[in-house]
């Protein structure tokens, strides 16, 4: 078989498999891979280099390659350097800001990175440390948590004198109580920010949540350990809480679109994924976490690979957002190989970006090794 034949078989079946309508799982996926196994087999004599497929997916877009080894994922991607990503972004966005511009926060804890946003997209710049200050006088600032290291925040070039709208979602009432004191102490009660108590999935109901000290991290709808991340011994205790879903949340409020979502859940990201689909249609930005090593969790039965590759399907390309401030592109370069050698995945952060959109162009000068 001719090579040019072979490569467009395969750039066929990958489009094929690319906008596949069954989500997170592409249960035709051996089908696919024997295919291409045959067509190795036939086309191999033919070809003196046969490419991976990940560079056939990026041939087929008509992009040059970006895959790079994927080595270590251990603390390499668990507190990633954002700061000058967000800011570079938001100084180099042409979009004008108004309430319609949304920024939702699902699994807030005790809304840093919200008021983040808030300071950099608003009116209002520097509100970010006083409520950083108010978190610390609240004791709110977890030993050993990410934004216990960080008090500033990098300034945007030119600030907006119209607030976007912030939604801040959480389930946990002892930070639910916090922000709601700091909402009307530092930020005087702005109608720019939303805090909604309650829990996100992929529907709408009622759960069991675990019950901790304000600034606690490490519960989820699934999991909530014994032991702290210090290490030392805990009672839990649960409290009934609302559940909800990121696409029945944007229909109470009436909104047209989500801007930027970020995701933190403790494990059951993938679930509130699921129940997003309606955002990610939108969606210019994506942060969530991927926590395969919590047992019992959505994360502890289910691939990378497959989200991405849902993911992918709303045009959205994703990267492993590194403590060392690079992102490494996981899109059309995260294989089956790659996650059995790193299952189950760690703590790691995930950053997605919309393809066309000038976002995705600003952040290319951030592409590189993670470790």
């Amino acid at each position: 078989m001719p090579a040019a034949l072979v490569m467009q078989s395969m750039l066929s079946l990958v489009e094929k498999q690319r906008w596949s309508t069954q989500p997170f799982f592409r249960s035709n996926v051996r089908e696919a891979l024997a295919t291409v196994g045959v067509l190795l087999a036939i086309g191999m004599s033919s070809l003196t280099a046969w490419p991976s497929l990940s560079e056939v997916i990026a041939l087929g877009r008509g992009e040059e390659s970006q895959c790079l080894p994927f080595r270590s994922l251990e603390m390499t991607t668990n507190c990633p350097q954002e700061d000058d990503w967000v800011a570079h972004l938001l100084a180099h966005d042409t979009r004008p800001v108004d309430p319609n511009t949304v920024f939702l926060d699902v699994g807030c804890n005790t809304g840093a990175d919200a008021v983040k946003y808030l300071d950099l997209w608003g009116r209002s710049p520097g509100i970010f440390q006083a409520w950083h200050e108010g978190l610390k006088g609240e004791g709110a600032i977890r030993a050993g948590s990410c934004q216990n290291n960080q008090s500033t925040w990098p300034q945007r070039t030119a600030s907006s004198s119209i607030n976007p709208t912030v939604i801040c979602v959480e389930p946990m009432s002892a930070n639910v109580e916090v922000m709601r004191g700091l909402h009307h102490r530092v930020l005087n009660s702005s109608s720019a920010f939303e805090i909604v108590h309650a829990a996100v999935s992929d529907h709408v109901g009622v759960a069991a949540f675990p019950s901790g000290q304000v600034g606690t991290e490490d519960f989820g709808l699934d999991v909530a350990s014994p032991v702290d991340p210090a290490g030392n011994a805990r009672q839990i205790q649960t409290v009934e809480v609302n559940v909800t879903s990121v696409d029945t949340l944007m229909t109470a409020r009436g909104l047209s679109r989500v801007d930027v979502l970020s995701v933190d859940t403790e494990g059951h990201d993938p679930l509130v994924l699921v129940g997003a689909s309606r955002a990610l249609k939108t969606v210019r930005l994506l942060f969530f976490e991927v926590h395969q090593d919590l047992t019992g969790s959505p994360w502890s039965r289910t691939s990378l690979l497959s989200v991405a590759e849902n993911l992918d399907d709303y045009d959205l390309d994703c990267f492993w957002a590194g403590n060392n401030g690079k992102l490494q592109k996981i899109t059309g370069c995260w294989t089956m190989q790659d996650e059995s050698t790193h299952s189950p995945i760690p703590w790691a952060n995930i950053l997605c970006v919309r393809r066309g959109d000038e976002w995705h162009g600003a952040l290319q000068k951030y592409v590189g090794a993670i470790a």
